[in-house]
């Protein structure tokens, strides 16, 4: 227990806030939250920045979380839509890395 647990509690009520402003703000819809599995090297942000880029699909924001290694981490993705979400899980699982 202690500092991590509160961090992590932390975080998730800040993504709840974050989410309920993002959703009230944006004239294409409610946000939907993806969590990529990555592992930590250089130039991992991009290739799945630019897979959704090149493919029409829009971030409207992002956040990155090491895990505690410092071998591997995580891409948060939200983006704008059903359609949006879809198209990114497709992308990111041609990628090869594992979405939820």
């Amino acid at each position: 227990a202690g500092e991590p647990d509160a961090i992590r509690c932390w975080n998730d009520a800040a993504r709840t806030a974050r989410t309920r402003l993002v959703d009230a703000d944006l004239a294409a819809g409610p946000v939907s939250e993806l969590t990529v599995s990555v592992p930590n090297r250089p130039g991992i942000v991009a290739q799945v920045a630019l897979a959704l880029g090149r493919a029409g699909v829009n971030i409207a924001d992002l956040a990155l979380a090491p895990a505690a290694d410092m071998r591997s981490g995580s891409i948060t993705l939200w983006v704008s839509g059903e359609r949006a979400r879809e198209r990114a899980c497709e992308l990111i699982a041609d990628l090869g890395y594992p979405v939820s």
